[in-house]
């Protein structure tokens, strides 16, 4: 099975943890399965981008930005 990048993977990982939150409560933000950002922090797999869009990706977002304390993208 091919590894996703460090980058990716380190990213994911880092600002859950600065972020003070779970596994379980970043997939509840996000929608998906707390197994699903295990496998992304393992570096397993890859967040689905087009499922996370197609769902809701400015919920998730909104999410991210406010309990990980993210700048958003200029």
């Amino acid at each position: 099975m091919r590894e996703i990048g460090m980058n990716t993977k380190s990213k994911i990982h880092a600002l859950r943890i600065s972020g003070g939150i779970t596994q379980m409560q970043l997939a509840a933000g996000l929608g998906v399965s707390f197994q699903a950002v295990s496998k992304w922090e393992a570096g397993q797999t890859m967040p689905d981008l087009p499922k996370l869009e197609r769902d809701g990706i400015q919920a998730a977002t909104h999410f991210v930005e406010s309990t990980l304390s993210v700048e958003p993208a200029a």
